[in-house]
């Protein structure tokens, strides 16, 4: 046997370095293969001889660089006195380090199942689960054949293959040297086609001075070559006209995506504005002394109202500021920062420790389309509810603020009252 194998991988060896000389294509996404070699056990026991190992394989080209498919086989490791026979069905996946030319690399990862029989010992056949890696060399002789020379070790769950040489501590494992070859059939791997450039000169078309055509074949300008080259008027018009039609359309594009890019510019910039002058209104209004605020009769617009609000809210006459912010509220049920009104009337309450009815008057933040306040509303709500004991309403409150505005500069707080719940 050991000199039957030892011809066997001559013989692949020499058709292996004899097949240099083919050209290289494409091949097809499935692969037949066969293969020979030999194996050696890892195990406790001692003096192990190289054993035939013998199997086949279905493959499938998953990507350019990788193939997945199942195989099976036949093996023996050998020992003085006795052998173990392993019949082996496999589940693998080849890699290609380099995945052009005609030696292409790859290593290989897998698991499977093995039945083994301890011959000559008495003990009885038993299945295992393996698991291997390993790498080799393949050589694309052609569209349909390839070659290749691999090893693998396999990890095993058992420690019987050696017996009853030793049992130890350690499970077994076994090399694996095969090489075969492939043969692959269905479509190609690669939609690549290959680009040939040819061997003969290919015509250049311009046109003179006068409008006529010209090409680098004939120098004269005589009938028959004026119109061998010159398309007919009605082909001329018409890609004139398509080409027209096209570049058109294509401006038109273009004007479109400017307009649209200049409109979200112009939000942008509104929103920038707006958020810097509320909180110049918020900080100013915080900065005001700390006094008795009677309502002014001269407060007439919008802005005089809420900024008198605000002043009183930070100078901790909560009443006063809630009942201006609901006066702006009656008076200007639409205006952009009506949910900043109904904010701060949350907020007093709050600073009132009326939680419960903060939290009501919170959630009616929520429910505007549109508003600057929601992620405060939802900070300032999952406290409240910390204040009355609802742990798990206070973390939804929190969870919520960090799912739906991430970028908000509440979030980081947020995430410090989670981490205590």
């Amino acid at each position: 046997m050991k000199t039957n194998l030892r011809i066997f991988m001559i013989c692949m060896l020499v058709i292996l370095f004899s097949q240099a000389s083919f050209s290289q294509t494409e091949q097809g996404k499935v692969a037949l293969g066969l293969n020979a070699g030999a194996t050696r056990i890892f195990g406790d026991g001692t003096k192990p001889e190289f054993g035939f190992t013998g199997g086949g394989s279905v493959a499938y080209r998953i990507l350019p660089f990788a193939d997945f498919g199942i195989g099976g086989g036949y093996g023996q490791l050998g020992f003085n006195s006795f052998s173990t026979t392993i019949l082996n069905i496999d589940v693998f996946t080849n890699l290609e380090i380099v995945s052009r030319g005609k030696l292409r690399p790859y290593i290989t990862l897998g698991a499977g199942l093995i039945n083994y029989e301890n011959k000559g010992t008495g003990v009885t056949p038993h299945t295992s689960s393996t698991y291997f890696g390993g790498g080799g060399v393949r050589l694309i002789a052609n569209s349909i054949f390839d070659i290749y020379l691999g090893a693998d070790y396999r990890f095993t769950d058992t420690d019987l293959l050696d017996a009853p040489i030793k049992l130890g501590d350690a499970n077994d494992g076994y090399l694996n040297i095969r090489t075969g070859f492939n043969y692959h059939l269905g479509p190609k791997a690669s939609g690549r086609e290959p680009q040939v450039i040819a061997s003969e000169k290919a015509p250049f078309v311009e046109i003179d001075d006068q409008g006529f055509y010209q090409d680098d074949y004939n120098t004269d300008n005589s009938s028959q070559n004026y119109n061998e080259t010159r398309p007919s008027n009605g082909d001329e018009t018409k890609n004139m006209e398509e080409y027209v039609r096209m570049k058109s359309r294509i401006d038109q594009l273009s004007e479109n995506v400017d307009s649209r890019e200049k409109e979200v510019g112009k939000l942008r910039n509104d929103l920038s504005s707006r958020k810097n002058r509320l909180s110049s209104m918020e900080t100013r209004a915080a900065n005001k002394p700390s006094v008795q605020i009677r309502r002014s009769s001269s407060m007439n617009s919008f802005s005089d109202i809420y900024e008198e609000a605000l002043t009183n809210y930070y100078n901790k006459n909560f009443s006063e500021a809630i009942s201006l912010f609901e006066l702006l509220l009656q008076q200007y049920p639409r205006h952009t920062l009506a949910s900043n009104c109904q904010f701060w009337i949350g907020q007093s309450l709050f600073a009132s420790d009326k939680y419960d009815d903060s939290i009501a008057e919170f959630y009616k933040v929520l429910n505007f389309k549109r508003s600057l306040k929601k992620d405060d509303a939802l900070l300032v709500l999952g406290k409240a509810y910390l204040k009355t004991g609802s742990g798990n309403r206070a973390k939804e409150s929190f969870s919520r603020l960090i799912s739906d505005y991430p970028n908000s500069e509440f979030v980081s707080e947020a995430k410090s009252y989670l981490a205590r719940l």
